[in-house]
């Protein structure tokens, strides 16, 4: 009888660390995780968030600096070129937020050489003073964050792809295929 009782006892353990596992990754989530909205810059300290989407009229223009520098509030960003834009509600920006700094990326994954943005998320303060931008180039991988913006772990394929379903599910209609 007690050895009965042994074999089933060792099942049942076996079974419960089977479930329990920790891989790295897991690790690695629930280190991501732990980032709260409240506490993480420019999402903490911003009163709005707009996404948009735009085409530059030329390559060059992706390395002009001007493109990127925040001065005064504003970014030096010729507006002529916007194609959508969308102010989110709090539950979108919590939503951007949980893609951006809850979720991990793989550990492998590559980034493609070619850079050509055609969306940015500009966070702006209670005085409608921009604070931070994060533009992405959701085909190449790549991305180029404002100083001071809290860094995510990664922007890998499976973020962008979460990033485009989520412009297209708050009216974002503008895309780049090249």
């Amino acid at each position: 009888m007690k050895q009965i009782f042994y074999v089933i006892l060792i099942i049942l353990l076996a079974g419960c660390n089977s479930n329990n596992n920790t891989t790295a990754s897991d690790a690695t989530i629930q280190k991501v995780s732990e980032r709260k909205i409240e506490s993480t810059f420019p999402f903490s300290e911003a009163e709005k968030v707009e996404i948009i989407s735009y085409t530059y009229p030329k390559y060059s223009d992706i390395a002009n600096k001007d493109n990127y520098d925040i001065v005064n509030g504003k970014i030096a960003f010729n507006e002529s070129i916007i194609i959508d834009r969308v102010l989110l509600d709090d539950k979108y920006t919590n939503a951007l937020f949980n893609i951006l700094y809850t979720k991990s990326c793989p550990e492998n994954y590559s980034v493609a050489d070619c850079y050509r943005p055609a969306h940015r998320m500009i966070f702006y303060d209670k005085k409608h003073n921009i604070i931070a931008y994060l533009e992405v180039c959701l085909q190449c991988i790549g991305y180029r964050i404002s100083p001071g913006f809290t860094k995510t772990e990664a922007l890998c394929d499976t973020k962008m792809n979460e990033l485009e379903t989520f412009f297209k599910s708050v009216g974002i209609k503008h895309f780049t295929d090249f």
